[in-house]
């Protein structure tokens, strides 16, 4: 069975090096959703991770954590989100304790 594969760029921690490479499309899992890229923003913190001036603590990470683009497949227990929206992704991950994480239906709007 062949999995498919997206091209990413990537960044070498040990090589110090940004190339792009093709990377295995990742699943959704339990309360996750799957998002086809059409627009990544690369910010300062991306290039001092880059350049050193941040430690990364990967081996290898896809810089670009403000990405936009649409829900391509949904996970288990995802009640709001359906494939074909657009969305923005805010980096991080919402812990669900604090009146601004809410849950999926109120950031549905």
């Amino acid at each position: 069975m062949t999995t498919a594969t997206v091209r990413a760029a990537r960044f070498s921690r040990a090589g110090r090096r940004l190339g792009g490479e093709d990377v295995p499309v990742p699943q959704p899992g339990p309360g996750e959703v799957l998002v086809r890229i059409g627009a990544c923003r690369i910010c300062l913190s991306d290039v001092h991770m880059i350049d050193g001036r941040i430690d990364c603590p990967l081996e290898e990470v896809t810089p670009g954590h403000e990405p936009a683009g649409t829900i391509a497949e949904v996970g288990a227990r995802v009640p709001y989100w359906q494939p074909g929206r657009r969305v923005v992704i805010a980096p991080g991950r919402a812990y669900g304790a604090c009146p601004h994480c809410g849950d999926a239906q109120d950031w549905g709007g």
